[in-house]
């Protein structure tokens, strides 16, 4: 028999089509998964584990049989034997569920999740569950959520209890029981038919993690400039759509726009840069020389491993630094890269304070990322607390030019990332072809690279390919104010 899990209902509360894509395995092939993909499946596991580890003092079981009918029979079996149950597997009629923590004698479901706050697909996946169990006679009083205490600090060994934290959603996923109820009822005819569901472009295909059956639904229209109007945080793109404006230049006059979509609606009517020359010359004239283009990479983890880290904190690991003495000079480069197992801000502080001198701009990209690593260098270099303060008052951010719509192209498509505005002012100069090409594969190969289990090629290929990266995001500062610079 083929079950639906609390994971088939996330998708249909995502979008019915996606559901029916999903459980008809139509198109087969579009689920791949990816080095990111499994990191973040793999750190919701550890997780998981580690908050087994909260309830040890108890009797429990975890339930690791893997097929469904034998995980449910074993379940049923140690269940009279045990306090809590991890893992425990249930099932009614088409509907399968393993919870996470069940301490059925307490009539308490905890569903774990590898974040620092409850979100509404946590209720739709709890509620889910509780509907199960309860079907299968197990009744539950109490839910909670188990995730991560994002103010914790770890100090020494891992405190767990300090660093989980439950939230009780019991009222809040007696609510979503009723729409459960009711989705059901969609879903069922959903699996009794072969017709997909209506086609629904919105918000939901994009979101945190893109669908990955957009292409299948959105067509030839994803190429429609509409879809990168800047910040519409109101979805009204989607409603533009729907009425049939395919362009940005063809939104009628009527239609309220921010300043910036404003600018955006100008240049796709030009074909052009839209450039305000005055203001960005003002701009520039802050920036003097030595100048200092500077990079961070990072890297983030739900469990802190580091003395004087708190979950999810980015950790700099690597910096790239091309200085430009003069406008008569070339850049010249200086790279750091922490390759061992170890805290790396300390060394980190050394070679910023060393190389940044005392004078000079210092220019990034989306200043509040390289600032707040600044301030958190502080925190494990108190000492140096004065000389990583005078770098913070040099900074200079290039990206409020685009940002603040100083300069706004159609190719930038509604973007102010520097991977989107390189190729337009620099076509000669591009991300593509390498092997790390953004921040998140940046920061999953990094912790591979220093993972003891790694070859030593292995690290070595690794760490060529993250020094290549971090320098292109400095020289790419570079070509980008010289050519403000020329346009001016």
């Amino acid at each position: 028999m083929k079950y639906m899990t609390k994971h088939d209902y996330l998708r249909f509360k995502r979008c019915p089509r996606l559901f029916a894509y999903t459980w008809n395995d139509y198109p087969k092939g579009l689920y791949e998964h990816n080095a990111v993909i499994d990191f973040f499946s793999n750190q919701g596991k550890k997780v998981g584990l580690l908050f087994q580890e909260v309830f040890k003092q108890h009797k429990t079981y975890t339930c690791a049989e893997k097929k469904h009918s034998m995980a449910i029979l074993e379940t049923k079996r140690v269940m009279p034997e045990v306090d809590i149950i991890f893992e425990g597997a249930f099932g009614y009629e088409k509907l399968f569920t393993r919870p996470d923590i069940l301490k059925h004698k307490c009539r308490e479901l905890i569903e774990v999740k590898s974040t620092s706050v409850v979100k509404e697909e946590h209720l739709y996946d709890a509620a889910f569950q509780k509907y199960v169990l309860q079907k299968c006679e197990v009744d539950i009083g109490t839910v909670k959520i188990g995730h991560i205490n994002k103010s914790y600090v770890r100090r020494g060994e891992l405190d767990l209890h300090e660093l989980f934290t439950f939230t009780d959603v019991s009222e809040e996923v007696e609510l979503k029981l009723i729409e459960l109820e009711q989705d059901l009822l969609t879903i069922k005819i959903i699996m009794d038919d072969d017709t997909l569901p209506a086609r629904n472009i919105g918000r939901h295909c994009t979101g945190d993690v893109v669908c990955p059956y957009k292409d299948v639904c959105w067509g030839n229209c994803a190429s429609d400039s509409i879809f990168n109007l800047r910040r519409d945080v109101t979805g009204k793109k989607f409603d533009l759509h729907k009425a049939g404006v395919r362009s940005i230049k063809d939104i009628p006059d009527y239609v309220q726009l921010t300043r910036y979509q404003s600018l955006q609606k100008e240049a796709e009517i030009q074909s052009c840069s839209v450039i305000d020359h005055a203001t960005i010359s003002d701009v520039l004239k802050k920036i003097v020389y030595p100048i200092y283009f500077l990079d961070f990479e990072t890297y983030s983890l739900a469990i802190p491993k580091l003395e004087m880290a708190s979950p999810f904190q980015q950790i700099p690991s690597q910096a790239s630094i091309h200085l430009l003495k003069g406008p008569h000079h070339k850049p010249k480069h200086f790279g750091f890269l922490h390759d061992k197992d170890s805290d790396p801000r300390y060394a980190l502080t050394t070679f910023l304070l060393d190389k940044l001198g005392t004078s000079g701009t210092i220019v990034v990209y989306h200043a509040s990322f390289e600032i707040s690593r600044l301030y958190e260098l502080i925190q494990v270099n108190p000492d140096k607390e004065a000389g990583i303060l005078a770098l913070i008052d040099r900074v200079w951010d290039l990206e409020t030019i685009f940002e603040k719509g100083l300069l706004v192209h159609p190719g930038f498509q509604g973007s102010t990332s520097i991977k989107k505005v390189l190729p337009i002012l620099c076509p000669e100069l591009s991300y593509e072809g390498l092997e790390v090409d953004n921040g998140i594969l940046a920061s999953i190969q990094y912790l591979k690279m220093i993972c003891p289990e790694t070859s030593g090629e292995e690290k070595l290929r690794i760490k060529i390919s993250l020094e290549t990266y971090c320098e292109k995001d400095t020289f790419a500062m570079y070509a980008i104010l010289k050519k403000l610079w020329r346009v001016l």
